[in-house]
């Protein structure tokens, strides 16, 4: 023991001195850090079909280091008073990030290289009448912003957030983060119930935790998911949307492919406007970059075709994804470029995308939801 061999204490005392130094940081970010316009909407209802999805949505300043695919600790309470309550903390992913500004003056802090003649010195080249307009046009979106950042019923408005968010971090910027939870548990069941009759949480949330992925280094991503799995890949794909769309030259990729399965149909209400918005702006986008995806409704032989009018998106009802077939089609279709693939769902489904990402000689990256 140490008492015999005082020297081991050398090994010991960095170790727990770290440990303690962690569990400080994690008690401040915990219940220092206040989170800020909370607000938890029911997305999809329970059905005989599905669980059920709710989504929170909420300010915080520790999401301003935010990455795609990273997680958060995160605990409900709905009785503020039963403090043993608080102790219950759950992990979640991140499935969308809004970064809203005070003002137009959003070029200040980027790290990231924009393709050159898109930011410059505008508003010493525009003329007196010019500066007015935009001024008063700066003023009135201060008001709107404002008031929509405090503001709880606006806050529910992600598409309002998604236009006037800035795709690259900022200091100034109000970080506004979103995460879904599916009904599948007593906890997760009380939180739909709750949220059904606008009863008031709170939310407090620790981190972000997690490595920061290298998905913009190569020039395809591929992107699995079952379920409610779906959500770090949202992540992934508004990131990289967002970016290319700007015309951010550090980010390689030019497609991006989503292999989705669910139950039914009822499940992708609760992300096609994500997707409709991503299109939009994949078609508009400074850096060209094209979306591909395939959702397979899994427990339904026949439906509506909700993706009408959305290219490159496909329905197919009553079967599985053939993994090794969409990886083949995918190797197909890249030559000889660089190919990232991403999976999250049960244990099975991703060490099936594992095993066939290794096969196809993709770089791969997976995370497991079970329950």
């Amino acid at each position: 023991t140490c008492w015999h061999e005082p020297t081991c204490f050398a090994f010991f005392i960095p170790a727990i001195i770290l440990w303690f130094a962690d569990r400080l940081i994690r008690s401040y970010q915990s219940w220092c850090v206040k989170t800020t316009s909370v607000r938890v909407d029911q997305v999809v209802g329970a059905s005989n079909t599905q669980e059920g999805i709710v989504r929170v949505l909420f300010e915080s300043s520790v999401m301003k280091s935010f990455r795609p695919g990273q997680y958060v600790f995160v605990s409900i309470v709905k009785d503020k008073f039963k403090l043993w309550k608080y102790a219950n903390w759950h992990p979640y992913t991140i499935s969308e990030v809004f970064r809203v500004h005070d003002n137009n003056n959003n070029d200040s802090g980027i790290e990231e290289r924009i393709v050159s003649g898109k930011i410059n010195n505008e508003k010493n080249e525009k003329n007196e009448k010019q500066q007015q307009q935009q001024q008063q046009q700066q003023q009135q979106q201060q008001q709107q912003q404002q008031g929509s950042l405090t503001d709880v019923n606006s806050l529910s408005d992600t598409a309002s957030l998604r236009r006037r968010a800035n795709a690259l971090p900022s200091e100034q910027a109000h970080t506004v983060a979103s995460f879904h939870i599916k009904g599948l548990g007593n906890k997760t069941r009380k939180l739909m119930e709750a949220a059904d009759v606008g009863s008031t949480l709170t939310v407090k949330v620790d981190g972000v935790y997690g490595p920061r992925l290298d998905y913009q280094d190569y020039q395809v991503v591929s992107l699995f998911a079952a379920g409610i799995g779906l959500t770090p890949a949202l992540a992934i794909m508004k990131d990289l949307v967002e970016k290319r769309a700007s015309g951010v030259k550090t980010v390689a990729v030019e497609n991006v492919y989503l292999t989705w399965a669910v139950r039914s149909t009822e499940e992708i209400g609760a992300f096609k406007d994500m997707f409709a918005h991503w299109l939009e702006r994949s078609r508009n986008a400074i850096l060209p970059i094209y979306i591909h995806a395939n959702v397979y409704v899994t427990r339904m032989s026949e439906g509506p075709d909700v993706f009408e009018n959305m290219a490159g998106f496909s329905l197919v009802y009553g079967e599985r994804p053939n993994v090794s077939v969409e990886m083949d089609k995918i190797a197909a279709v890249s030559g000889k470029r660089r190919v990232w693939a991403h999976a999250c769902g049960g244990d099975a489904f991703t060490r099936t995308v594992i095993n066939e990402a290794v096969g196809h000689h993709f770089a791969i990256h997976n995370e497991t939801f079970e329950f």
